[in-house]
């Protein structure tokens, strides 16, 4: 699609506007998962409508696979001594910078989400509207008028910091969403489908154990009262004691309003640790990938698989930033956060766990190459099934860095006769992040 671009004054964006930057030379929209969402375009200064162009004007231009032509505000135009206009612009709902939220109280998402929308105060309505499609319960008090966009999320007692969920943009309405994206079930490997790939660790936010506390503050003479649970350790590769300080003050509430006890710190801070990956490094990883029918449509926030066996990489990963190219209508780039660290690598070091093996047979493994037999006699905990297994034991809550294998997880038909591809499935405490196949053809085993 061609960039369109409007007027800055204009609000219901139609037809072509000023009209259409038709020679455009390049247009990259980079949005990453809860962060930034812009657009970097480029075009010759004496081009088709490129002279009408200001900042604050409006390009409507297509940004992913899965949404309608979206809205950018531009902040800024530069040129070159080529003659080449450079400009910048932000996703449309930047503008809510702009709009003041009185101050309010909710005790839940649903309550924090009306008052966004009606506590508002602005001299003219505005078109923006923010949605959630789940339910979350927890307290946010808002004590000072602030911006629309502050109160979205980034800092303590915020939207997104309260209640979680991950925000889709669209044009004036913002949706706050359970999880973006959804489990492609497919694979991306080196040497195959990819073209390029960049892998980075980071243990900033890794810790060796929590510390659950729970404080109420006294008034007047009183003291305040501070609970605390037991130091409860985490599954880990950490060298050295970290220990994270969970403040569960508003989180544990009795019906009597008394002080939490040991106990109740302690379950709430071990539920904590199996919602969260605070003892699994941060692995991020851009992916520059060649077309292929089957991976072309991977948009934000979606799960995939990454196999790169002569790097000992194993993983699955969620997209949690997109390069998409506007002209062409299709990825450029993706960086990938592993949801759970690679099968060959970290997780099979963490210290302190032995092997256990679920009734099952391994025997249908026996043809695989020798990578797929290393990756699985690593594995701490692995477990067999077949797919009627699977099927009849559906509502099974999975275990976090488990590995979970289809010993017939897909059928492949070659000269009348069929043969069973095993696969896995990756756990991550609460549900099973990917089906993987270990290989694609005969001719992989």
């Amino acid at each position: 699609m061609r960039p369109v671009v409007y007027p800055k004054e204009q609000t219901i964006f139609y037809g072509n506007g000023l009209g259409v930057i038709s020679d455009a030379l390049s247009c990259k929209c980079t949005e990453v998962l809860n962060g930034s969402y812009e657009i970097e375009l480029s075009a010759p200064k004496n081009g088709n409508h490129v002279l009408e162009i200001s900042t604050n004007s409006v390009i409507k231009i297509k940004t992913n696979y899965e949404d309608e032509p979206q809205l950018l505000r531009i902040y800024s135009i530069t040129v070159n001594d080529e003659g080449l206009v450079s400009i910048k612009a932000a996703h449309l709902s930047y503008d809510t910078a702009g709009i003041p939220v009185l101050p309010f109280t909710a005790e839940n998402l649903a309550d924090a989400v009306a008052y966004m929308n009606n506590n508002q105060r602005l001299k003219n309505s505005t078109n923006f509207v923010l949605n959630a499609d789940f339910s979350a319960e927890g307290d946010i008090k808002v004590t000072t008028p602030s911006s629309f966009r502050s109160l979205l999320g980034g800092s303590e007692n915020t939207i997104n910091q309260v209640y979680g969920g991950e925000y889709h943009y669209d044009n004036y309405t913002i949706n706050l969403v359970e999880k973006r994206g959804t489990d492609k079930g497919i694979c991306f490997r080196y040497g195959k489908n990819i073209e390029d790939f960049e892998q980075e660790e980071n243990t900033e936010e890794l810790y060796s154990a929590v510390l659950g506390f729970w404080k109420k503050s006294g008034s007047g003479d009183e003291e305040d009262v501070i609970v605390y649970g037991d130091i409860i350790d985490v599954d880990t590769i950490l060298p050295y004691e970290k220990i994270y300080l969970l403040d569960t003050s508003d989180k544990i509430k009795n019906e009597d309003e008394s002080e939490p006890t040991i106990d109740q710190i302690n379950e709430y801070t071990k539920q904590y640790i199996a919602d969260t990956a605070i003892g699994i490094p941060n692995y991020s990883m851009k992916i520059s990938y060649a077309e292929d029918n089957n991976i072309t449509k991977v948009n934000l926030g979606d799960t995939v698989g990454i196999l790169f066996p002569e790097y000992g990489i194993s993983a699955v990963a969620r997209v949690t930033k997109v390069v998409f190219d506007c002209l062409a209508e299709q990825n450029e780039s993706i960086e990938l956060g592993v949801v759970s660290t690679g099968i060959s690598g970290t997780v099979a070091n963490v210290s302190n766990k032995t092997s256990s093996i679920s009734s099952g047979t391994a025997s249908s493994f026996s043809g695989q190459s020798s990578a797929v037999q290393r990756i699985i006699a690593e594995m701490p905990k692995v477990y067999y099934k077949t797919s009627s297994e699977w099927e009849d034991s559906a509502s099974l809550v999975s275990e976090r860095g488990a590995i979970y294998i289809y010993s017939d997880h897909r059928s492949i038909t070659v000269d009348s006769q069929t043969k069973s591809v095993p696969g896995i499935k990756v756990g991550d405490g609460s549900s099973y992040l990917i089906d993987l196949p270990f290989i694609d053809s005969v001719s992989d085993s």
